[in-house]
């Protein structure tokens, strides 16, 4: 039915008309109102970060990450609409100071499946208090992963390793559900770093060693506390100087891929002493960035406690804020 056929009907014949449209056919109020003024929002094509305005339909190519940045002061009923029509990388929704779902969020990490089913959302503002809401929930819901104490279950290592608390633990660098890699290996592998066991892997004797968890793109992770473990088989070579940190672009997960990238302070210890007896936990409360990552790296900033460049690590478990789809 074209708007010229609309426009000869009487109010009764479109309220007949309306009331036969059902499920994905149905049109909201909106909807109906732009339909008989003849004002329907032209879908706009975006392959980079955008700001959105109220009432704008975006069609995204994700074929790179992408950051969209809702309105800053959203009028009750404002409505915006995207979909997914190429590519596989994450996109990001920044509130823009606004609530989500009654959340204070900050940002969302977003992933629409390449489904058909899945292809597709809106968000309505309602309120200052409840926010934006989804109407096809398809919008990853904030995880808690509050650190208790050290060797709990309570952190991102743990849920991930069963399968978001729902089965038995096991490595997740193992099932696939991170990926862990080094700079370099003097001893050990990477991911026995994430077995929550009294293990060890070290670096080699190589300034700037490093180790890092790439936790797929359908997890973001705000880290506000983590805990190191130490070596299990001797106390020399312990961590003194390093850095925790961030970022969601990495290009290839490998090593010339990693050290390309750019990263984002998250934590920082300098001539740190704490740790000194065999396997000693290190509880931490990160003092750095608090903004969410798809990938995090602890990298030596300095000598360890031997005056030598390898990075030793028994285990290592984060805590925070994840979103994960």
């Amino acid at each position: 039915m074209g708007f010229s056929q609309i426009s000869r009907m009487s109010a009764s014949q479109i309220r007949d008309a309306l009331a036969t449209l059902t499920g994905s056919n149905r049109l909201d109020a909106s909807a109906i109102k732009n339909l008989l003024s003849g004002t329907a929002t032209a879908w706009q094509l975006i392959s980079a970060n955008y700001n959105i305005s109220a009432g704008d339909k975006i069609a995204i190519d994700c074929s790179s990450p992408i950051t969209l940045t809702l309105p800053s002061s959203p009028a009750t009923g404002a409505e915006v609409e995207f979909i997914k029509y190429a590519g596989s990388s994450a996109i990001t929704i920044a509130t823009n100071g606004s609530n989500f779902e009654g959340n204070t969020v900050g940002s969302l990490f977003y992933t629409i499946a390449n489904s058909a089913a899945d292809t597709a959302d809106k968000l309505i503002y309602i309120n200052s208090t409840i926010g934006w809401v989804s109407t096809r929930k398809k919008i990853a819901r904030p995880i808690s992963l509050t650190f208790a104490s050290a060797g709990d279950i309570n952190g991102l290592i743990y849920y991930l390793g069963t399968s978001a608390l729902t089965g038995s633990f096991v490595n997740p660098a193992t099932s696939g559900a991170i990926a862990v890699l080094a700079s370099s290996t003097g001893g050990g592998t990477a991911s026995l770093t994430t077995n929550r066991a009294n293990d060890e892997w070290f670096s080699g004797n190589v300034a700037g060693s490093w180790i890092a968890y790439n936790l797929s793109n359908l997890n973001r992770m705000s880290v506000t506390n983590y805990v190191l473990r130490n070596r299990s088989t001797a106390t020399s070579a312990a961590l003194r100087n390093w850095v925790l940190e961030g970022t969601n672009v990495v290009s290839t997960f490998d090593i010339a891929g990693v050290n390309a990238a750019t990263w984002t302070a998250i934590d920082t210890r300098t001539s740190d002493a704490t740790l000194t007896t065999i396997s000693q936990y290190y509880p931490i409360t990160c003092n750095g960035s608090s903004a969410r990552f798809q990938y995090l790296r602890l990298r030596n900033s300095g000598v360890n406690s031997s005056g030598s460049n390898e990075l030793c690590l028994n285990e290592i478990e984060f805590y925070g804020s994840l979103l994960s789809v």
